[in-house]
Formats: structure tokens, C-alpha cells, sequence
């Protein structure tokens, strides 16, 4: 996250360094966490520039990971007598992640703003990608349906842009690739001391705000979901989901 001035500064120093980057399959440079990672020791003895450039010019970033299995599990645990409710499109990753952020956000607009130094609108910007119709829909049913003066608080439409042309979009791969690595290796790392295939990275971000969204949190979003549909008689089939 950063003000609409930070992005313009950052974009430009930003292109500078992606000759560091491998050549994609589209024959152009692009910064991939993933193809970083795995196309030498030079690419990867590079990615510290990029993590620099993020810290030196965005003041917050923000990651969220949930698990598919944590999602199938919870829509098991809640049923209506009459069996178990067919969720559609209210319980796929892109509805969960998307409307927890936006809860997120709206109830710390005070530090986001201090953090950021504006109060400027916050922009929803996504990769262009076939997904687009669950985060659209997850826009719908999260942001369109706050109250007017909380809604004034974000951007007049969700938009979705090309990561080869908005370069910020690199940014946020780099933060994904970061927190995923993270995940699946079960660690924290420290401030600077970033290990990766025992080479010395930085990638931890200050402040870095990272959401987990855990069995028991989807489960109670279900059903209070299921309830403002007037679904009668929800019930955790387990045990009473935690905050």
C-alpha cells in the first residue's frame, strides 16, 4: 500500500532493475517470485534490489494466506437441519481473502492512515486474470454493501490492470512469493536474516501486516453470512468458532 505520489516514484526505479529479472516466455523482463527463484544464483543474489526498492518507497504491505482444506472443512461444519447449504460462490478464496481485507481496512482507517500519511481512497488493483468474476463478486458483497460513509473510504470501482505496464502489481508478486515461501516452510523469519536455499535474502517488510484466516474464522464467517440470508437454524456441526 502506498499514496497515488509513492507509486509514481517507485514505478520508474522499479523498471530500472528489471534487467535483473529472467527473460519470461513472452521474451520480456518482468519480475516473477517464482521465476526469480529458480533461474540461478544471479537472480537470486538479485532479489534483495527489489526488496530494497519496496522498503525505501512503500510504507505498509499486507499479505493473506488461508487454505483450501480449511475452506472445504468449514462448509462441512455448517448445516441447517435440513442438510448442508450450497455456498456457490460465497466460500471460494477469492470471496474469503477479498472480504477480509476490506473488513480489514475498514476498521483501521485511522493507522492506515497515519501509516500512509493521506486519506485518500484505497484502490482495489488485481492481476488481469480468468478469476476476475469471484473477486468481482467478492467486491459486490463486501465494499457496495458498506454503509455510505464507510464506503467512501475506498476507490469508486474495482480495477484490474497488466502487470507488465503496472509495475506495482510486480511488487505485490513479490510480497505474495515472500509469504508463500514463508508458509510452507513454517517459519518466521527475522528482520533481515531471510534464508533461502542458504543464501542470505531480506525479505521481511516493517510494518507488514499478515492475516491467516483459520478454519474456525471461515466457519464463523459462514455463519454469519448464511444468517444475514436469513438461512434458519445455523449451527457449527464442531466446536463454537473462535473470533
Amino acid at each position: 500500500m502506498a499514496s497515488v505520489e509513492q507509486w509514481v516514484k517507485f514505478a520508474p526505479e522499479w523498471e530500472q532493475l528489471l534487467p535483473l529479472a529472467p527473460l519470461g516466455p513472452d521474451l520480456a523482463r518482468n519480475f516473477k517470485f517464482s521465476e526469480m527463484i529458480n533461474a540461478g544464483q544471479f537472480r537470486m543474489d538479485s532479489i534483495p534490489a527489489f526488496g530494497k526498492l519496496i522498503e525505501d518507497h512503500i510504507p505498509l504491505t499486507l499479505s493473506l494466506d488461508l487454505f483450501q482444506k480449511d475452506i472445504d472443512q468449514a462448509k462441512t461444519r455448517v448445516k441447517t437441519p435440513n442438510g448442508i447449504i450450497d455456498w456457490g460462490n460465497v466460500a471460494t478464496p477469492y470471496m474469503l481473502g477479498v472480504t477480509h481485507v476490506v473488513m480489514w481496512f475498514r476498521d483501521n482507517t485511522q493507522d492506515v492512515k497515519e501509516v500512509l500519511g493521506t486519506d485518500q481512497p484505497i484502490d482495489f488493483i488485481f492481476d488481469n486474470r480468468s478469476e476476475r468474476v469471484f473477486v468481482q463478486d467478492a467486491w459486490k458483497s463486501s465494499v457496495e454493501t458498506l454503509p455510505p460513509e464507510q464506503r467512501a473510504r475506498f476507490g469508486e470501482e474495482l480495477r484490474f490492470g497488466d502487470d507488465k505496464k503496472f509495475l506495482a502489481l510486480q511488487a505485490a508478486d513479490y510480497i505474495a512469493g515472500w509469504t508463500r515461501y514463508w508458509i510452507e516452510r513454517n517459519e518466521v523469519p527475522e528482520i533481515g536474516a531471510v534464508y533461502l536455499g542458504g543464501h542470505l535474502v531480506r525479505g521481511n517488510l516493517v510494518p507488514h501486516v499478515e492475516m491467516h484466516l483459520t478454519e474456525d474464522v471461515i466457519v464463523n464467517y459462514l455463519v454469519q453470512v448464511a444468517s444475514s440470508n436469513g438461512v434458519p437454524s445455523v449451527y457449527d456441526s464442531a466446536e463454537a468458532p473462535s473470533d
